[in-house]
Protein backbone atom coordinates (compact mmCIF):
# COMPACT_ATOMS: atom_id res chain seq x y z
CA UNK A 1 0.00 0.00 0.00
CA UNK A 2 1.04 3.53 -0.72
CA UNK A 3 0.27 6.04 1.08
CA UNK A 4 0.88 9.97 0.59
CA UNK A 5 0.50 12.67 3.32
CA UNK A 6 0.24 16.19 2.79
CA UNK A 7 -0.49 18.84 5.48
CA UNK A 8 -1.83 22.46 4.51
CA UNK A 9 -1.67 25.46 6.59
CA UNK A 10 2.11 24.64 7.59
CA UNK A 11 4.68 27.74 7.82
CA UNK A 12 7.74 25.90 8.67
CA UNK A 13 9.54 22.35 8.52
CA UNK A 14 7.63 19.60 11.22
CA UNK A 15 8.97 16.33 12.22
CA UNK A 16 6.20 13.40 10.79
CA UNK A 17 6.48 9.35 11.71
CA UNK A 18 4.70 6.71 10.53
CA UNK A 19 4.98 2.94 12.06
CA UNK A 20 3.41 -0.12 14.12
CA UNK A 21 1.94 -0.43 17.17
CA UNK A 22 4.19 -2.94 18.99
CA UNK A 23 2.13 -5.48 21.74
CA UNK A 24 2.75 -6.73 24.84
CA UNK A 25 3.02 -10.02 23.77
CA UNK A 26 6.12 -9.69 21.39
CA UNK A 27 7.97 -6.40 22.73
CA UNK A 28 11.41 -6.92 21.42
CA UNK A 29 10.00 -8.71 17.43
CA UNK A 30 10.78 -5.43 15.35
CA UNK A 31 13.75 -4.39 13.16
CA UNK A 32 14.68 -1.09 12.56
CA UNK A 33 16.93 0.02 9.66
CA UNK A 34 17.22 3.87 8.84
CA UNK A 35 20.08 3.26 6.57
CA UNK A 36 17.52 1.26 4.29
CA UNK A 37 14.87 3.05 5.11
CA UNK A 38 12.12 0.56 7.16
CA UNK A 39 10.73 -0.51 10.34
CA UNK A 40 9.03 -3.90 10.71
CA UNK A 41 7.48 -6.13 13.48
CA UNK A 42 6.50 -9.65 13.53
CA UNK A 43 2.76 -9.34 16.00
CA UNK A 44 1.40 -12.70 17.40
CA UNK A 45 -2.14 -11.19 16.74
CA UNK A 46 -4.91 -11.07 19.55
CA UNK A 47 -4.30 -14.63 21.04
CA UNK A 48 -1.13 -15.68 20.55
CA UNK A 49 -1.61 -18.63 22.78
CA UNK A 50 -3.73 -20.04 19.38
CA UNK A 51 -0.81 -20.41 17.65
CA UNK A 52 -2.41 -19.01 14.26
CA UNK A 53 1.11 -17.91 13.11
CA UNK A 54 2.64 -14.18 13.10
CA UNK A 55 1.62 -11.64 10.82
CA UNK A 56 4.28 -9.39 9.79
CA UNK A 57 4.52 -5.43 9.13
CA UNK A 58 6.52 -2.99 7.54
CA UNK A 59 6.35 0.56 6.96
CA UNK A 60 9.08 1.88 4.11
CA UNK A 61 10.36 5.16 3.61
CA UNK A 62 11.95 5.21 -0.09
CA UNK A 63 12.39 9.17 0.19
CA UNK A 64 15.03 8.03 3.38
CA UNK A 65 14.45 8.60 6.89
CA UNK A 66 16.03 11.25 9.77
CA UNK A 67 15.48 8.53 12.48
CA UNK A 68 13.93 5.30 13.15
CA UNK A 69 12.47 5.01 16.76
CA UNK A 70 11.13 3.11 19.85
CA UNK A 71 8.43 5.38 21.42
CA UNK A 72 7.62 3.46 24.42
CA UNK A 73 3.51 4.37 25.72
CA UNK A 74 3.22 5.70 28.94
CA UNK A 75 0.59 2.85 29.88
CA UNK A 76 -0.56 -0.19 28.24
CA UNK A 77 -3.41 0.27 25.56
CA UNK A 78 -4.90 -2.46 24.25
CA UNK A 79 -2.04 -4.72 24.44
CA UNK A 80 -0.26 -1.98 22.73
CA UNK A 81 3.11 -0.99 25.19
CA UNK A 82 4.92 0.99 22.68
CA UNK A 83 5.70 1.77 18.81
CA UNK A 84 8.68 1.49 16.01
CA UNK A 85 8.19 4.18 13.88
CA UNK A 86 10.28 6.10 10.62
CA UNK A 87 10.81 10.03 11.44
CA UNK A 88 10.97 12.30 8.69
CA UNK A 89 11.37 16.22 8.29
CA UNK A 90 7.85 17.31 6.33
CA UNK A 91 8.51 20.95 4.45
CA UNK A 92 5.45 22.60 3.42
CA UNK A 93 4.06 22.02 0.22
CA UNK A 94 5.63 18.62 -0.28
CA UNK A 95 4.03 15.08 0.04
CA UNK A 96 5.19 12.19 3.12
CA UNK A 97 5.21 9.43 1.27
CA UNK A 98 5.52 5.50 2.76
CA UNK A 99 4.34 2.18 1.82
CA UNK A 100 3.12 -0.31 4.49
CA UNK A 101 1.88 -4.10 4.24
CA UNK A 102 1.73 -7.09 5.96
CA UNK A 103 2.04 -10.83 5.40
CA UNK A 104 1.32 -14.01 6.99
CA UNK A 105 3.69 -16.85 8.34
CA UNK A 106 0.99 -19.79 7.41
CA UNK A 107 1.33 -18.72 3.75
CA UNK A 108 4.25 -17.69 2.32
CA UNK A 109 6.58 -15.76 4.60
CA UNK A 110 7.98 -18.53 7.57
CA UNK A 111 10.01 -16.10 9.15
CA UNK A 112 11.41 -12.11 10.10
CA UNK A 113 14.17 -12.78 8.23
CA UNK A 114 12.19 -13.63 4.85
CA UNK A 115 9.96 -10.92 5.87
CA UNK A 116 12.90 -8.52 5.94
CA UNK A 117 14.26 -9.97 2.59
CA UNK A 118 11.03 -8.92 0.96
CA UNK A 119 10.77 -5.22 2.28
CA UNK A 120 14.40 -4.50 1.47
CA UNK A 121 13.79 -6.02 -1.78
CA UNK A 122 10.86 -4.28 -2.67
CA UNK A 123 12.72 -0.89 -1.22
CA UNK A 124 15.21 -1.74 -3.59
CA UNK A 125 12.72 -1.64 -6.77
CA UNK A 126 10.91 1.38 -5.69
CA UNK A 127 14.23 3.27 -6.13
CA UNK A 128 15.22 2.24 -9.16
CA UNK A 129 12.13 0.96 -11.52
CA UNK A 130 12.06 -0.69 -14.46
CA UNK A 131 12.06 1.52 -17.55
CA UNK A 132 10.80 0.03 -20.51
CA UNK A 133 10.88 2.01 -23.70
CA UNK A 134 8.67 1.15 -26.88
CA UNK A 135 9.66 2.06 -30.33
Amino acid sequence: NKCEVAYANLSEARKVAAGIAVHKSMPDAYVMNKKLGYVAYADAMDHPEAMNGLIYIACLFPEGLKSVEYVPMAKEEAGAVGHVVGVSNYEPGDTFTYYFGSAWSKYDIPDMAVWQENVERYGRQLKTPLAVTLK
